[in-house]
């Protein structure tokens, strides 16, 4: 019995909660569940080993007159030497997000006509070096008005690499998360 009653206070010690104890952990930067992605600005394109990737304009818009959103210009191109397609290669664009200064996030599928145009980037058969570019709809709320809409920091574009490495013989990723991460707050652009 004493025993026990010493196995359990020790376990009870270990439990305590490092707040109790007067210690704050720190917390990763961006959150403890960001994905790690290739990162850049605008205007300036990334490389994950198959995709080059960049966000050339971000816009206001409003194409219906019912849901105030962002016009976000991208460009999609095959680095690799084969013919590939996007979505073949775990590249989803109706996945893209466009995070607000608010924390909230808009979706490239909020409407059937912006699910409509991501696909022209998802399904777009690209020999080597072939591109693609449009414009992406990221709309707010129905009836919103648009000085409602904070202002867009980062454009994410989730890719899976788990297609492309069941397959060895095809081109590979080179980063560990082959997805794209653009900072809008910053542009290449503009830079001296």
């Amino acid at each position: 019995m004493e025993l026990r009653a010493r196995l359990g206070a020790a376990v009870a010690a270990l439990l305590i909660s490092p707040a109790l104890l007067g210690v704050t952990p720190t917390p990763a930067p961006g959150g403890a569940t960001q994905r790690r992605a290739v990162e850049g600005c605008l205007n300036q394109w990334l490389f994950d080993g198959i995709w080059r990737f960049r966000v050339t304009k971000v816009e206001p818009i409003n194409p219906d007159g019912l849901r105030p959103g962002y016009g976000v210009a991208v460009e999609v191109r095959n680095g690799a030497h084969a013919t590939l397609t996007p979505v073949f290669a775990g590249a989803d664009a109706q996945g893209m997000q466009l995070q607000l200064d608010d924390g909230n996030t808009l979706d490239a599928k909020a409407t059937t006509a912006a699910a409509l145009i991501a696909q022209k980037i998802t399904y777009k058969e690209l020999i080597q070096a072939a591109g693609v570019s449009v414009q992406l709809q990221f709309l707010g709320e129905v009836m919103a008005k648009p000085e409602s809409l904070k202002k867009p920091l980062k454009l994410v574009f989730p890719i899976d690499p788990k297609p492309e490495r069941a397959h060895p013989n095809l081109p590979q990723y080179a980063a560990g998360d082959p997805s794209f991460r653009v900072d809008l707050t910053c542009d290449k652009a503009q830079a001296p």
